[in-house]
């Protein structure tokens, strides 16, 4: 009978409900108000689904609490019964996203006309640490195609050496970003100076009244 409650424990006062000892030490216990506390040297709380495919641990050691996924499965946090962060087996963060495609992902719905789909995020970091004049980190502003690392804009800390980085923004002036590469449009050097691309052109005033360019 699925109704019957096969044991019940009742206490009454301000005791413990119930104490568990490993001898003399005890390990596990429930307050008057329910409240479960697990006592050891690396105390472990463990979920496992009935297929045994996924475990969830949450525990203490000497210096941090960890709560973490067995190996390659992703960890969710959500409110409400819905996902709002995810990371991934990867150690990729997702927030409004179950696939960020960079090391951070924000994807949020600006309008309600706004179509959302996992591929569109509204902010990555991404980051592509190498050797000289290499991309060290991005920022990527809009849809970011994964593939060819490309978007309507993004800022890059660019590797100027390998002590030394240059700060570059970028822009798409092709509506099809995805497949057109990223423009640089204006840089700051590591030593200070704002320089402007060849054919580029840095204007001041509302009617342009000031231009100052190179070709």
């Amino acid at each position: 009978n699925n109704s019957t409650v096969g044991a019940a424990i009742t206490q009454t006062g301000s005791g413990d409900i119930l104490n568990l000892y490993d001898g003399a030490t005890e390990v596990v216990s429930f307050n008057q108000y329910g409240n479960l506390s697990i006592t050891s040297t690396n105390p472990v709380f463990k979920s496992q689904h009935s297929t045994g495919n996924v475990t969830t641990t949450l525990f203490s050691n000497s210096t941090s609490g960890v709560v973490q996924t067995n190996s390659g499965n992703d960890l969710v946090l959500g409110t409400g019964g819905v996902e709002k962060v995810r990371i991934t087996s990867n150690g990729k963060v997702g927030i409004g996203t179950d696939s960020p495609d960079g090391q951070l992902t924000i994807r949020k719905q600006i309008l309600a006309t706004d179509a959302i789909t996992n591929s569109a995020s509204h902010l990555s970091l991404v980051s592509n640490l190498g050797g000289s004049n290499a991309h060290q980190s991005v920022i990527h502003f809009g849809p970011r195609n994964a593939s060819t690392n490309t978007s309507p804009a993004a800022i890059s800390a660019i590797a100027s050496g390998n002590t030394a980085s240059d700060l570059a923004f970028y822009v798409n002036t092709n509506s099809n970003y995805s497949t057109t590469p990223n423009t640089e449009a204006l840089r700051i050097t590591f030593d200070g100076k704002v320089r402007v691309p060849d054919n580029g052109k840095f204007v001041a005033g509302a009617g342009d009244d000031l231009q100052i360019y190179h070709n």
